[in-house]
């Protein structure tokens, strides 16, 4: 990972991925397209989460600066054909 001048953080190479939890069962791993401090962009998966709905990302490739736990509880925030957008 590296750091932009906007101070958001950026996979350097290859596909970075998180896996996604929904009512407490794994649902798979999805790619993640862009990260920032509360965002991330998820490319689709086998599920298509619709807006609202919460989820958990397990964030166990530690893309996440400071994040002690590994998993966050999240919410889909946005989703169209560019990916799901969940925010914490």
């Amino acid at each position: 990972m590296v750091r932009t001048r906007s101070g958001d953080w950026r996979p350097m190479a290859g596909y970075p991925a998180v896996a996604v939890r929904y009512a407490g069962r794994k649902i798979g791993l999805y790619r993640v397209q862009d990260i920032s401090r509360s965002t991330m962009l998820l490319g689709h998966g086998g599920i298509s989460f619709p807006v609202g709905t919460e989820i958990q990302i397990d964030d166990y490739q530690r893309l996440l600066p400071g994040d002690s736990l590994g998993v966050l509880p999240a919410k889909v925030v946005h989703n169209d054909v560019h990916g799901i957008a969940v925010t914490w």
